[in-house]
């Protein structure tokens, strides 16, 4: 009987290499755009939320 929720998962640290892009330009990291966008999210919610209207 095959589980519907059973994951195998395997990673393979040997082939992995974590700093490999740190050559790359800054504008190309994905973290970096994640986190522009997140933070003018967070930046137009307090905008317009009406917050500092008192």
């Amino acid at each position: 009987m095959v589980s519907l929720f059973s994951l195998d998962l395997v990673f393979d640290w040997r082939t992995t290499w974590l700093f490999a892009d740190l050559g790359t330009p800054w504008y190309r990291n994905l973290a970096l755009w994640y986190g522009v966008a997140a933070a003018g999210m967070v930046a137009c919610y307090v905008a317009f939320s009406g917050l500092f209207l008192r």
